[in-house]
């Protein structure tokens, strides 16, 4: 298996969308209580939306983008603590429709479906994105529309206002190259969160062995920076990509440098 290179860009271009908020007739005003638990979840969302950027470098089926598109593809990971081995998250990412563009670029529809050890669901659900795959193998996603998706599996009548820029990925990416930093912003309910990814670079490549096989890879390292009300937290990530499935292996440091959890690619089916 080679592994293809990919190189991130990120223009500078933003968007902002919208949702209806429905209240009830005493719903001026919130207690500190029910702030405190959507601050939560909006943290915890904030923080899927880096997972998310990850999983959206995955290689087409052609070799040319990065991003499957084997409709039906379903890639099972499972992400454990460091400490004690125990699981934090069991993910499932399914493909699903798949439409052919007059161009040759393809509109990719996916879910994200991520369930805890106890097998309770998290976020909402199974989170729908898309993702386009142009012609020449480049991948797109718009964060924004991601990190909006998410908000409104928890909160489907919420006014949801994120910004975030687009991605693009190239087929050039190898070892030593920068990447763009990528930066998105979530409003909900008088709460902001902001999470900002810098330090991007490509380590090396490697040959990484798991249940699901064995993969050519190349290591990806960023920073990672989230604010939000009674949250602040840093982080270090190494990602491991691999042609025609995309991440394979993601390890989360603390801010110092403690590897504190590794997901792993368990199948392809």
């Amino acid at each position: 298996m080679i592994c293809l290179r990919t190189k991130i860009k990120t223009p500078n271009i933003c968007r902002t969308i919208r949702f209806r908020l429905s209240h009830s007739a005493n719903s001026d005003s919130q207690p500190s209580s029910v702030l405190t638990g959507r601050s939560s979840c909006i943290v915890r969302t904030s923080f899927l939306l880096c997972i998310l950027v990850l999983f959206a470098a995955p290689q087409t089926a052609t070799s040319r983008g990065f991003f499957c598109t084997r409709q039906g593809a379903r890639l099972q990971y499972v992400r454990r603590y460091v400490s004690n081995d125990k699981v934090r998250w069991r993910h499932t990412m399914t493909i699903g429709q798949i439409d052919r563009r007059p161009d040759g670029s393809l509109l990719v529809s996916y879910s994200s479906d991520f369930v805890k050890a106890n097998g309770r669901q998290m976020y909402g659900g199974p989170i729908n994105l898309k993702a386009n795959v142009g012609p020449d193998g480049t991948v797109t996603l718009d964060l924004a529309e991601s990190l909006t998706s998410t908000l409104k599996n928890i909160f489907p009548k919420a006014d949801v206002v994120s910004t975030a820029g687009i991605t693009s990925l190239s087929p050039d990416l190898k070892p030593g190259d920068a990447l763009p930093d990528v930066s998105a912003e979530a409003k909900l309910l008088g709460i902001t969160y902001k999470v900002s990814v810098t330090d991007r670079h490509v380590l090396y490549a490697d040959t990484l062995e798991t249940k699901a096989g064995k993969f050519a890879c190349l290591v990806v390292s960023e920073h990672k920076v989230e604010k939000a009300p009674a949250h602040n937290r840093t982080t270090t990530a190494h990602t491991w990509y691999s042609p025609e499935v995309g991440m394979v292996r993601h390890d989360t440091y603390d801010a110092k440098m403690v590897l504190e959890t590794i997901e792993m690619l368990e199948a392809v089916e």
